[in-house]
């Protein structure tokens, strides 16, 4: 239904981490007895003949991203020795608040606690405690909340979907719905406000051939001036000391920020950290993960400490965050990334590393004005050869 493709086009920009949970549901019109106008059983959004004639559209984006916030936030099986009405209750309170301070609009009647953001789950379940029994009245007869036996099995599903794709050994093609959802929030991810901060597991990424010759895109090691040469003292067989002078070489150092929004498959970002490996040959480098937000530096000193590192992010996108993250006097200022966002304006000191088809990428995408000052260069993404792990890697949900 037309309606519907449009609430969930418009969710999309808003919050691009959806494509990944809009990927594993169905919408379907139901007739049934339920007393709510929308709900979900975790594998499919099913509404009624009153959300499409009841509501603005306004109201339906927001009735719709409330059901999917519910399966975002893992709340049916978060805390199963509580009581369902007045946990549904408070968590409602709560996604409510976050989606009204992201601008969407409330239809009337639902759980408005003005202050739920200022408690966790359990701190405002605590709180409304003693209104329990008025609460499980109100829900029973306005909500719809089924104890759902597969949604576990559903949420591990999407976790595991970027999780499985962190570990592929292979390039195997995506089903076409994840195609279609994945070239939908590729556009729309650089409007994405929100900063998702998903932590996954560290894996063993692996070694394979350099993409770029990084020897030569990267500033040469610095040679300090005579006058900063270092005084070395060498004792001749025949008692004499001998002062020389020797040059001393630094390395160049280099920080990297690695785009981790939701538009980059975990594929891509493999990748970048195989070729991190690269860089470390070439200098001191530090890795940062950005979408909207920057998440900090970490110190890289050796092929083992990119195998540890924590890809976090999956939000929107904002180039100016990563570029603002650089610190002033680095060598080396590099993003790498799929491309899709707008580039800084006067910021020529940063190398735009584009993982993507050069021809593709630029055919596909719309007018980018953005691009015309920015030191930008292009990996083709069929380049990219993934190697075999040299051990099997166990990985657990956090």
């Amino acid at each position: 239904m037309a309606i519907i493709t449009k609430i969930i086009n418009n969710l999309l920009l808003r919050f691009p981490l959806f494509g990944n949970v809009i990927a594993h549901l169905e919408f379907k019109l139901t007739s049934s007895l339920v007393p709510a106008p929308i709900y979900t059983d975790g594998h499919t959004i099913y509404y009624k003949k009153d959300f499409l004639e009841d509501y603005t559209d306004d109201e339906k984006e927001f009735l719709v991203a409330h059901e999917i916030m519910h399966i975002v936030l893992n709340h049916i099986f978060r805390n199963p020795d509580r009581d369902p009405d007045l946990l549904n209750y408070v968590e409602d309170a709560i996604i409510n608040q976050l989606l009204i301070k992201c601008g969407m609009t409330m239809p009337e009647g639902g759980v408005y606690i003005e202050d739920a953001l200022d408690y966790s789950v359990d701190e405002l379940y605590m709180k409304y405690l003693p209104k329990i029994d008025e609460i499980k009245e109100w829900m029973q007869a306005n909500t719809y909340h089924d104890a759902l036996a597969s949604i576990d099995e559903l949420l591990d599903s999407m976790y595991s979907k970027d999780l499985a794709e962190l570990m592929e050994q292979n390039n195997e093609v995506k089903d076409s719905l994840m195609r279609d959802i994945e070239n939908g929030y590729k556009k729309s991810a650089k409007a994405g406000l929100l900063s998702f901060g998903m932590i996954f597991p560290s894996v063993e990424v692996g070694k394979s051939q350099a993409l770029l010759s990084w020897k030569e895109l990267l500033k040469a090691n610095i040679q300090l001036s005579n006058n900063e040469a270092v005084a070395f003292y060498e004792v001749e067989p025949d008692g004499i000391i001998k002062r020389e002078y020797k040059p001393d070489i630094s390395n160049s150092e280099s920080e990297v920020v690695i785009d981790t929004s939701s538009s980059m498959p975990m594929a891509k970002i493999k990748a970048i950290l195989r070729e991190c490996k690269h860089i470390l040959e070439n200098g001191e480098l530090r890795v940062g993960f950005c979408d909207v937000e920057f998440y900090g530096w970490n110190e890289i000193y050796n092929d083992s400490d990119i195998d540890e590192l924590e890809v976090t992010g999956r939000g929107g996108t904002n180039f100016e965050v990563m570029a603002q993250s650089f610190t002033d006097n680095i060598d080396n200022k590099i993003v790498i990334t799929d491309g899709y966002g707008y580039f800084p304006k006067n910021r020529p000191d940063i190398l735009w590393v584009i993982l993507d088809d050069e021809k593709s990428f630029n055919h596909n995408r719309e007018t980018n004005e953005s691009m015309a000052n920015a030191n930008y260069i292009f990996i083709d993404e069929n380049m990219i050869t993934v190697p075999s792990p040299s051990k099997k890697m166990l990985l657990e949900q956090q």
